[in-house]
C-alpha cells in the first residue's frame, strides 16, 4: 500500500471491523483515544520531539457588535454546516440566531469552517 509513495509514509492497522472482537473495541472512546496516544507517542519517539510549554488562553467572553444582516448571515452559515454535517450540532445556529455568540466561540468555528465551500 505504501511501496509507491515518493515520500515518507506509515500505515498503522489498529483492528479489524470484519473481527467482532476488534469491531466492538472501535466503537470505544477510551480505545480510540488509547490508540490515538500511541500513535503521538510513536511519532514524538521516531522524531525526537520535545512539549512545547502549553501556554494558557484566557476567553474573552465578549460579543461582536454585529449588525441584523450579519447576524443573520452567520445563522446561515452555520445551518448550512450542520446540514453538511460539518457541524453536527444546531447550537450554533441557534446561538446566532439570538445574537449569543462569543469572539472565542467565533474564533472556534472559523477553524471548524476553515477551508470548507458553502454553495
Amino acid at each position: 500500500m505504501l511501496r509507491e509513495s515518493n515520500m515518507s509514509a506509515l500505515l498503522t492497522e489498529n483492528g479489524f471491523i470484519d473481527h467482532k472482537d476488534d469491531a466492538a473495541k472501535l466503537k470505544q472512546d477510551s480505545f480510540l483515544e488509547g490508540l490515538a496516544q500511541g500513535h503521538v507517542n510513536g511519532l514524538v519517539k521516531a522524531f525526537g520531539l520535545k512539549q512545547k510549554p502549553i501556554q494558557e488562553r484566557k476567553l474573552s467572553g465578549m460579543k461582536p457588535n454585529w449588525a441584523d444582516w450579519q447576524w443573520a448571515e452567520a445563522a446561515n452559515t452555520l445551518k448550512k454546516a450542520r446540514e453538511k454535517g460539518i457541524i453536527t450540532s444546531d447550537q450554533w445556529e441557534k446561538k446566532a440566531a439570538l445574537k449569543d455568540l462569543t469572539f472565542d466561540e467565533l474564533e472556534f468555528l472559523n477553524l471548524v469552517l476553515s477551508g470548507r465551500q458553502f454553495q
